[in-house]
């Protein structure tokens, strides 16, 4: 090794051509959602069948989970409390068995929004990521529980600088009791709030009233999550160069081993 060593020294590597900016797009995300027991509510739809809401939402973001190839992703579930099912991470398929395994009810009836994005944001809160740190959070209610309430939870988001997509989550169609639907507002669903949440970190609110649109919504956030992220320095092209020259004039008469090549070169493309 120390030979090795003495070699690399008399041969002067040199650097030749400069670092290049490749793309960074590695964010962590976590995906904060609602499984109380109205997310149950079958107004939802996939291939002319009639599934409820949580079912629509495991697919649609199982698959947004499996396109984040370059991101770490987290899971946390509220209901009357908020739960860190599953911290940043770059195992994917962890977090989606995970998502696959959740019910409604499990986290209770209520909805604590404000806990769940409080939850969320001390969660990301020591991210390396700086600036790349996104939450999606999912409700189908209104922040109804829990001990901090919403001016609060968005307060920390802007001073810890996280942005934050709201997604709300229900057909303008309410089923009545013989199955049927029936044209009325989503009751519950707590549109203003959401959609002050998200421009105030600088977000965007979305409404998903069926499964495609929700589709839409994630591949939308996709897209966006994507953008005005710097590039960073890679030194991905260029050649490493050893001269020998040097080390052979002084030491041809000595040691005949070290009669190599005159030029040794290294390339990374």
């Amino acid at each position: 090794l120390v030979w090795a060593l003495l070699v690399a020294a008399a041969a002067r590597p040199q650097w030749v051509g400069e670092p290049v900016r490749i793309k960074n797009y590695a964010r962590d995300i976590l995906m904060v959602m609602d499984i109380s027991n109205s997310m149950q509510e079958p107004d939802f739809a996939l291939r002319g069948r009639r599934i409820d809401r949580l079912t629509a939402v495991k697919l649609v973001a199982s698959d947004f989970i499996r396109k984040r190839t370059d991101d770490r992703i987290g899971l946390v579930l509220f209901g009357t409390r908020a739960y860190l099912q599953a911290p940043i991470t770059y195992d994917k398929k962890s977090v989606e068995e995970i998502l696959k395994t959740m019910d409604a009810g499990m986290a209770g009836d209520s909805t604590a929004i404000g806990d769940a994005l409080g939850l969320a944001l001390k969660t990301l809160k020591d991210s390396p990521n700086k600036d790349k740190k996104v939450i999606i959070l999912l409700t189908d209610g209104e922040n109804n529980d829990g001990a901090l309430t919403l001016p609060q939870a968005i307060n920390l988001a802007r001073e810890e600088g996280v942005k934050v997509y709201t997604i709300g989550v229900g057909s303008d169609m309410s089923q009545s009791f013989f199955g049927f639907g029936m044209l009325g507002s989503r009751p519950g669903l707590d549109e203003a709030s959401l959609r002050k949440i998200a421009d105030e970190t600088k977000g965007t609110y979305f409404r998903a009233k069926d499964t495609s649109s929700l589709v839409r919504i994630y591949d939308a956030i996709f897209a966006v999550s994507e953008t005005s992220l710097p590039g960073r320095l890679s030194a991905t092209n260029g050649c490493l160069i050893f001269c020998l020259s040097g080390a052979v004039r002084r030491s041809a008469g000595r040691f005949h081993i070290w009669l190599l090549p005159v030029l040794s070169v290294r390339c990374w493309h």
